[in-house]
């Protein structure tokens, strides 16, 4: 194998996102990478990731001449100036090509990836620009779990390698771009990994771990499973001391007498911010939290007295535990009025500045329904969704769920009262949390888990989604 070598110099490291492919097992003229999936097209999901990367010199997108009006259109919106288009060839090689050659030679470094792939994380592509500069060529590889069986007519098993030796090839990769050039000028073979055309050209690939969620959309199954991902994924964030980032910023505070609400309240008063309760109980403005036009008329007269604020944060809860036969139908109408509907009021009439947040409170109940508080845990789920598309409808503002794991709160003891307190999360920590939030800009459509004995750890931006006695979890 020949020799790698190592960079010395400020490189120029671009990016290809391929999205020209046809998708014929996908078994319908409109192409894997522009369906839908939770409210957007499919490749917005890695390009998003990539505009993180500060490195990146250039971020080009490889389309088929077809769909390039459409992907046009959706990136319209894009602030990101380093996002640019190229037309694609026939097959996956020719597309690469005509990337590579629209990236110019000026190029040191290039990282490739599947436009299909939409869970690609921050710290994988982080990894490669890291170590393609040491190598000439590094893959994305995740070891099988199944058995591999070779058949060299397609009827009998002709050999059975060792699993141990058997990798599954993802992307993205990443090359030294003149090798590649070379590696596409020089071999002829048709292939559908540029990995294989170094190889063939006697370089060395160096190899990273890939993850089981970093899937490839191929089928309608995969897009199934790409929406359960995304209901599974959250964010965990590291506590950052800041100076006093929150300093003279207003904060609407729905169920700001409960639990978690009086917690967040008490954090946003010590970050140098100014708190407004509200809620049907004593505090700065009473409201029926239920009610639209009460709301309407509150928000109203907050934006009279304070200006436009900066941020809305929903804690107001009801959680019954009960069966179904046994729930009176108030007690049905009052959870959902409680946690979704005025929930939703909130969003529409608070007068938020631009940039300003939402933070909607969610419960790890979302995941599934839960025996004896069905209607609880769907509510929640309704509340992820909900914050989901207000956050794609909303480009000028900040909305995020944030999810608590089981909280030591007087509306969970009420409804659990032999549950142990150790184990519950102390309601202080989901303050913190949403305090941290709120110091983020340009950050929306999350979800931010909150766990016992966890807490706010180890932020991943590839990620995005949410996880009473009336007032909080």
């Amino acid at each position: 194998m020949k020799q790698q070598t190592r960079l010395r110099k400020k490189s120029s490291i671009k990016a290809i996102i391929l999205l020209g492919g046809e998708g014929e097992r996908f078994e319908d003229p409109l192409p894997k990478q522009f369906h839908m999936l939770s409210g957007k097209h499919v490749f917005l999901y890695a390009l998003e990731t990539f505009c993180q990367i500060a490195a990146f010199d250039e971020i080009l997108l490889v389309c088929h001449k077809d769909w390039i009006d459409l992907v046009k259109k959706n990136i319209e919106s894009l602030t990101d100036e380093r996002v640019t288009l190229c037309i694609g060839g026939k097959t996956r090689r020719a597309s690469v090509y005509n990337g590579l050659r629209s990236l110019g030679n000026q190029t040191d470094f290039v990282v490739i990836h599947d436009g299909v792939r939409p869970f690609v994380s921050q710290s994988l592509i982080e990894n490669h620009i890291l170590l393609v500069q040491e190598s000439l060529a590094v893959n994305t590889c995740i070891q099988t779990y199944d058995t591999i069986n070779v058949s060299s007519d397609g009827k009998g098993v002709s050999e059975i390698p060792s699993r141990s030796s058997i990798y599954r090839g993802q992307t993205p990769q990443s090359f030294c771009y003149h090798t590649l050039f070379k590696a596409h000028e020089k071999i002829s073979d048709e292939v559908t990994d540029d990995c294989s055309l170094v190889l063939k050209l006697g370089y060395e690939v160096a190899m990273l771990n890939g993850c089981d969620s970093n899937i490839k959309i191929t089928s309608p199954i995969d897009l199934f499973i790409a929406e359960q991902l995304i209901r599974m994924k959250s964010i965990h964030l590291h506590i950052v001391e800041e100076d006093k980032p929150l300093a003279g910023k207003i904060y609407v505070v729905t169920g700001g007498r409960g639990g978690i609400g009086r917690r967040i309240c008490e954090s946003i008063v010590h970050a140098g911010g100014l708190p407004l309760s509200l809620s049907r109980n004593k505090s700065d403005l009473a409201v029926d939290v239920t009610n639209p036009k009460e709301i309407k008329e509150s928000f109203a007269q907050i934006e009279k007295q304070f200006g436009k604020i900066d941020g809305l944060i929903n804690c107001a809860g009801l959680l019954v535990v009960s069966e179904l036969d046994a729930l009176s139908d108030d007690a049905i109408q009052s959870q959902v009025d409680v946690n979704l509907t005025g929930m939703i009021y909130t969003c529409k009439y608070a007068p938020l500045i631009d940039n300003g947040h939402i933070i909607n409170m969610g419960s790890s109940s979302y995941t599934r329904g839960r025996k004896l508080y069905g209607v609880y845990s769907s509510t929640k789920a309704a509340i992820v969704n909900f914050s989901q598309g207000l956050a794609e409808e909303r480009g000028d503002l900040n909305v995020n769920v944030v999810v608590p794991s089981r909280t030591n709160t007087a509306m969970r003891k009420t409804n659990f009262p032999n549950e142990d307190n150790a184990h519950l999360l102390d309601p202080r920590l989901v303050a913190d949390t949403v305090c941290e939030v709120l110091k983020r800009n340009q950050f929306s459509g999350n979800i931010v888990e909150v766990r016992k004995n966890v807490g706010p750890a180890g932020l991943e931006p590839a990620t995005s989604s949410l996880k009473g006695k009336r007032s909080t979890n």
